[in-house]
């Protein structure tokens, strides 16, 4: 209960009425002074009996009638503080009559002449910019130019009342920016029941937003307390001699009225607001009906009871992006609007329907909006550690000189074994021919006298393969002095061996979805550093300074042990005074040796002397932790020039791009030549852009024509716009993750950035896609062999990239086998549900993150209209999903189905239940049936009594294979009634006026076309037989035919029916299936049941009893 908050019980009222005395009545009594107070009480205790009353059947805050609310768009002016003529104070008074309603009046724009009428005005200041003084207007006429239509900045304002034409205001509009449109609201006159009083609320208008129109509100009534007495209404007056007594001020007035009100949308009623309407981006979706109190909590109660939560027609709900971008149809933008678009939120709209929720009538009048979090919610895994496990490397044996993973040397495959020198060293007389090429992506140790290379990119020859073909490894002068580095394949049955070739690719799935970022990241890469090994056997090698974006140490310190010291590799190279006698060779430890590693220092002794000192490369396995991975940046909008009469490929295509990692194919145009400025028609559909990605690399893009177009590409200049990434190492290198990418969800249409699920995609040779975000990418780049522009002259014909891009550093490649090791922090899923209150209002009960999240508890006082199923961030709406491509980050919706059931429906339903236990007591029957089939071991003549409903025919005896070279062509079922021929397609054509044996009757045409060759052959049914009917009633001889076109194969099978009495016996005929021909016919004729396939035709017959 809510009553009134004018405290009556002081000077000069003192009504201290209490309710707990239970006092009903005032008795005057004769000769008693009658007291004010009691005149008083007589009105509180009936307004006592009257909110009592109220309150059983209404809800405080309700309307009883009236009072609709409907926002419209107003335009509005800003105005400044100070008159600008006499420089005096503005007074928001000024805009309102003695009764506070706003003047009927007229605004004049001094400069612009357009004229409006005031519709309303708004207190604010300059000093609370952007809150400014501010006038609301309808624009009657436009100016003086016709057609000018609003006032103009800093533009003088006079405002006239209409009646008199008094000028109510003279008003200066602010310099800038001083018109727009807001949103407004008209109230119709009513009757509102709120502290325990019918309250008439006047016809009213306010504002709901004073700068935009499209805010999320409630709008409702604040209800206004005051005391008027005669000094503020002279209406109190003594009238009694007709007219006013101004010595007679009689009693004061208790005044209860409504003002138009707004307030936050998740605001709910108080002791002076209470909401009449919901209103969600400018449109109102419900409006608050009249409340009843305990008469209908009781009905409701009832209603619930009887058929629990329903919806009349289902509450249909979607989701979407809460941030618009061209592509997402999203529901705000980033600006312009009172809800700026934001890419962590997803928007719940629930589509217009009524239900019933605990018994309550609840009815949504247009789409409610919620917004909601995406699944944003984090967690980290610590030291997650991931194998590099990479393969596809050959076992050698006599190697000698450098392969260098840090350059990725490209080795010549050549197909004879390699000779060591007479000199002991790398021999430039290079045995075989070439066969193919390779690059090196890895050096290691296998085995005493043998070492592992492993390969990528891998091109054979025409002709040859790398099983048969590849017998050794050449890189031609690679030390300079001409001499070579060579390695022969240890072969298998004298064939190479790519050993564990499915580990081929150079991407690594972090088994985490939704990753956000890695921190403390480290892995094992193989370094090489040209040293001087001094004339007593003993080095040092120091680190290098590490380049930006990690540190680096040695990975194995200590004192290393034999497992350990076979994985530093020493190869040779020359001594100081320039002899090369030991040039190429690779140290063996088995000759003795030690290593001694801190981490920044590694002192290498071979344990003897070699009589002068001598340049060598070494190889050794470096740990670069905290490090960063290299940077792309995207490269937008860019062109090449395809010109297909010189182009490699010609017309046919493909056509390379000229770089690697392109991400967007934006268009393919006809041309004139290559000026970008020239492009004409757009056929992009057509085409097929090749990203250039593979397993081990990234290579150059291609443009392909679609298989399926049809346009003509020839002698044709085309022009290819497309986006991709460049690289940069200035702050990381060695590998890519999520963090590599430009990734900007705040504003999706910035081109030089990309959204989160434009992140791309790989798809292995082997199968299955790869998502980058979730992943460690260490595959090399190929460099640009042009360069793409923006506008200008585009370069034409483009060739593909071969070499590599490959920082002055080094690639900082992997070693095989070892760990890459980092901290993932990624997003949760989450669940939610999404109800509607018996209040009408609709809620999202947000789940908890997890893993395997879990649906959160419904409210008792609520409906479930939906479960929504978040992925982990992005969280895409479907539409969103859909354009990306990415359905693993749809949000799912499962609709609740709460429609109602009338009894006209469940009438409906009990019809078809009925229907379908018919149904199904009809196919039991007729699977009864055909369990005791007519095909069946019955014989008519020794049998008492034929079966009801019978047709009894001949078994056909067992089909006899003739060909058995042939027989899978002809395969035949133990069907008693036919033998099924192979059907095949064939247009066979019969024309019976070419054949003189055809024969037709009726629609049925007996030509058969055949060969030589007899397939299946099946025996002559039962002899004709003399068959008793004992049945009392009449028999009947039933006939039927089934026909089927076919234009194959051409069958007919003739045999006897029953009758009685048996006609003489025809000629037994053997039916025969031959493959069709052009050149022969044949064709059968007699009694009996059979069918004829070229039409096919199965005629049967029997007796039916």
């Amino acid at each position: 209960m809510a009553s009134l908050e004018t405290n009556l019980n002081q000077s000069p009222y003192f009504d201290d009425y209490s309710e707990e005395k239970n006092f009903h009545r005032i008795l005057f009594r004769p000769g008693y002074a009658v007291q004010a107070r009691e005149l008083t009480q007589i009105q509180s205790i009936l307004q006592n009996q009257i909110e009592r009353f109220g309150d059983e059947f209404l809800h405080n805050g309700t309307i009883i009638n009236g009072c609709a609310v409907d926002p419209e768009k107003w335009s509005f002016v800003k105005l400044k503080d100070r008159n600008p003529t006499n420089l005096n104070p503005i007074l928001l008074g000024s805009f309102f009559d003695a009764n506070a309603e706003i003047e009927n009046a007229t605004v004049t724009g001094a400069t612009t002449g357009v004229t409006a009428r005031l519709l309303y005005a708004v207190e604010g200041s300059e000093s609370a910019d952007p809150d400014f003084l501010t006038i609301f207007v309808s624009y009657t006429n436009s100016g003086t130019d016709q057609e000018t239509k609003t006032f103009a900045n800093d533009e003088t304002l006079t405002i006239t009342r209409n009646s008199d034409s008094a000028v109510l205001v003279t008003a200066k509009s602010i310099p800038s920016n001083s018109t727009g449109i807001g949103l407004g609201v008209s109230c119709s006159e009513g009757v509102v029941y709120h502290k325990g009083n019918f309250i008439r609320s006047r016809e009213q208008v306010g504002v709901v937003s004073k700068y935009t129109t499209e805010p999320t509100v409630k709008i409702g009534f604040e209800t206004v307390e005051s005391i008027i007495d005669s000094n503020q209404d002279s209406s109190l007056l003594d009238n009694a001699t007709g007219a006013t007594n101004f010595t007679a001020p009689g009693a004061s007035r208790l005044k209860i009225e409504t003002k138009i009100a707004t307030r936050d949308i998740n605001s709910a009623n108080t002791e002076d607001f209470f909401v009449v309407a919901d209103v969600q981006d400018g449109i109102i979706t419900r409006r608050y009906e009249t409340s009843y109190g305990d008469l209908e909590d009781e009905l409701a109660l009832r209603t619930y009871e009887e058929s629990g939560n329903y919806a009349l027609d289902p509450f249909n709900v979607s989701v979407h992006e809460h941030l618009r971008s061209d592509v997402n149809q999203g529901v705000y933008g980033a600006t312009g609007s009172d809800t700026a678009g934001d890419n962590s939120l997803l928007v719940i709209q629930t589509e217009p329907s009524t239900g019933y929720v605990r018994g309550y009538r609840t009815e949504l009048v247009k789409a409610d909006k919620k917004a909601i979090d995406k699944a944003t919610d984090t967690d980290i895994r610590q030291a997650v550690t991931v194998g590099q496990s990479i393969g596809n490397h050959v076992i050698c044996q006599n190697v000698f000189g450098t392969f260098s993973s840090q350059e990725f040397d490209l080795v010549t495959l050549r197909d004879e074994g390699q000779a060591t020198g007479s000199a002991g060293g790398a021999d430039t007389n290079i045995e075989g021919s070439a066969v193919g090429t390779a690059r090196v992506r890895g050096f290691e140790y296998h085995e005493q006298g043998k070492y592992r290379i492993y390969l990528y990119d891998i091109k054979m020859n025409s002709g040859k393969s790398f099983q048969a073909d590849a017998k050794s490894l050449v890189i031609v002068d690679s030390m300079g002095s001409g001499k070579s580095s060579f390695a022969n394949i240890v072969t298998e049955n004298g064939n190479a061996k790519l050993k564990d070739s499915n580990l081929l690719n150079l991407v690594f799935p972090l088994q985490s979805a939704g990753v956000k970022s890695l921190s403390s990241s480290q892995y094992v890469y193989r370094e090489e550093q040209n040293i001087t090994i001094a004339d007593d056997g003993t080095a040092t090698v120091a680190l290098e300074t590490p380049p930006a974006g990690g540190s680096h140490s040695f990975n194995d310190t200590g004192d290393l042990s034999s497992v350990d010291k076979v994985n530093i590799i020493i190869v040779f190279k020359r001594d100081d005074s320039g002899t090369t006698t030991a040039t190429g060779q690779v140290w063996d430890w088995a000759q003795g040796g030690s290593v001694s590693v801190t981490a920044s220092s590694m002192s290498i002794d071979l344990g003897q002397s070699f009589g002068q000192s001598m340049a060598a490369t070494v190889y050794y396995n470096v740990l670069r932790s905290s490090s960063t991975p290299a940077a792309k940046q995207i490269q937008a909008s860019k062109h090449v020039h395809i010109n297909t009469a010189t182009a490699t490929n010609l017309n046919l295509g493909p056509w390379d791009l000229g770089v690697p990692d392109v991400f967007k194919l934006e268009g393919v145009y006809r041309s004139t030549d290559a000026d970008v400025a020239n492009i004409g028609e757009n056929i992009t559909s057509h085409f097929t852009l090749d990203n250039g990605q593979r397993d081990s690399f990234y290579g150059g893009a291609r443009l392909f024509k679609n298989t399926t177009s049809d346009i003509d590409t020839q002698n044709e200049n085309l022009i290819v716009k497309f986006s991709h990434f460049t690289t940069d190492r200035t702050s990381g290198l060695g590998y890519y993750t999520l963090e590599s990418y430009p990734v900007d969800d705040a504003n999706p249409d910035d081109i030089s950035k990309i959204t989160t699920p434009e992140v791309p995609l790989y798809e292995r040779s082997s199968g299955g896609v790869i998502d980058l975000r979730d992943s460690i990418d260490f595959r090399p780049l190929k460099a640009n062999t042009c360069a793409p522009v923006t506008t200008g002259t585009a370069p034409s014909n483009p060739s593909s990239p071969s070499t590599y891009d490959i920082d002055s550093e080094g690639s900082f490649f992997p070693t095989p086998d070892e760990n890459f090791q980092t901290n993932v922090e990624r997003y949760l899923p989450r669940a939610d549900l999404v109800v509607m209150r018996s209040t009408g209002e609709i809620r999202v009960i947000k789940g908890a993150s997890d893993d395997n999240p879990m649906l959160p508890q419904e409210d008792d006082n609520s409906m479930t209209l939906a479960e929504i199923f978040i992925p982990p961030y992005p969280s895409l709406s479907p539409s969103a999903a859909a354009y990306y491509g990415r359905p693993k980050y749809e949000v799912i919706v499962n609709r609740t189905d709460n429609r109602r059931l009338t009894m006209a429906d469940m009438r409906r339903i009990e019809d078809e239940v009925a229907h379908q236990r018919e149904l199904i007591q009809l196919n039991t029957k007729e699977i009864q049936a055909l369990s005791r089939s007519v095909l069946t071991d019955f014989d008519p003549l020794n049998c008492a009594e034929p079966p009801k409903d019978s047709i009894i025919v001949d078994p056909p005896a067992e089909p006899v294979i003739e060909n058995t070279m042939r027989s899978s062509d002809y395969p035949f079922t133990r069907d008693p009634l036919r033998v099924i021929p192979t059907l095949e397609d064939v247009e066979v054509k019969l024309d019976p006026e070419s054949f003189t044996s055809a024969m037709v009757s009726n629609t049925v045409l007996t030509l058969i076309p055949t060969g030589s060759d007899v397939f299946v052959k099946q025996a002559f049914a039962t002899q004709p037989r003399q068959v008793s009917v004992k049945s009392t009633a009449p028999a009947k001889l039933y006939n039927g035919q089934m026909t089927s076109d076919h234009p194959v194969c051409a069958i007919e099978q003739i045999v006897d029916v029953i009758v009685a009495p048996a006609p003489p016996k025809p000629t037994p005929s053997t039916p025969v299936i031959k493959p069709a021909s052009s050149t022969t016919n044949y064709s059968y004729g007699g009694l009996g049941y059979g069918f004829t396939w070229s039409h096919w035709s199965w005629n049967f017959g029997g007796w039916h009893f």
